[in-house]
């Protein structure tokens, strides 16, 4: 386990070296709490909000009630609706934007290595931008891996994952989200706060690739009602 945290700590660094002014630096800010919990249906409610590195970059933020049902033990199906908010403070651009989601994630988790998991996440997106008529179809397809941690203090497990995004109205694969190193703290029995390192690279009408780094702090806690 110290070898792969330690490949994701290099990894990191190699991305984060060659920061330039062109690219972006983020902060994201996150919670995602569960409302209600049962051994079929779950609800949670998700939000985040994400600040350039100074208050005259760009600013998103979004909320996302989520409805999670377990249609098999190794299949969870999932409906969600996204309200997003964008904000450009130095040239009075604003946006909102819409999306109704379904999520099938097959419960797939191998076990190649002692105690490391892997997750694959899958998502059809609907989104309707306010300013134009069209709607727009992503799919987001992620794939990760996690393993609990010893000796390291009140970090209890680490994840690294990999996610892509295709826009169907330019039939392309617009984003990519790589997170070398997240790593969760345990606060109390129902609560958690994870911190982690990304790079989020963006394809730009003009076929451009451009990169945000970000650093991203999230509060995860239940406290549902307990379902039949």
């Amino acid at each position: 386990m110290k070898k792969i945290f330690l490949i994701n700590v290099v990894t990191l660094c190699a991305l984060l070296g060659p920061l330039q002014g062109r690219d972006d630096f983020q902060t994201w800010q996150e919670f995602n709490v569960k409302f209600y919990d049962s051994p079929k249906l779950d609800m949670y409610l998700f939000g985040q909000s994400r600040i350039g590195e100074d208050s005259s970059r760009r600013q998103v933020a979004l909320i996302n009630p989520k409805l999670h049902y377990a249609v098999h033990p190794s299949l969870t199906l999932a409906m969600n609706y996204t309200y997003l908010d964008i904000k450009s403070p130095h040239c009075s651009y604003t946006a909102s934007q819409h999306w109704l989601e379904f999520e099938a994630n097959p419960k797939i988790r191998f076990r190649p290595f002692d105690k490391l998991d892997l997750a694959n996440r899958n998502r059809l997106e609907i989104r309707w931008i306010e300013s134009d008529d069209r709607v727009h179809y992503w799919t987001r397809h992620q794939i990760s891996m996690s393993t609990p941690l010893k000796g390291m203090g009140p970090f209890k497990r680490a994840f690294l994952s990999e996610e892509i995004f295709y826009d169907y109205t330019r039939n392309k694969i617009a984003e990519n989200r790589f997170t070398p190193l997240c790593l969760r703290m345990k606060l109390t029995e129902r609560t958690e706060m994870d911190f982690y390192a990304m790079v989020q690279s963006i394809c730009d009408s003009g076929e451009r690739w451009n990169h945000r780094y970000v650093f991203g702090v999230g509060f995860r806690a239940d406290i549902g009602r307990r379902g039949r």
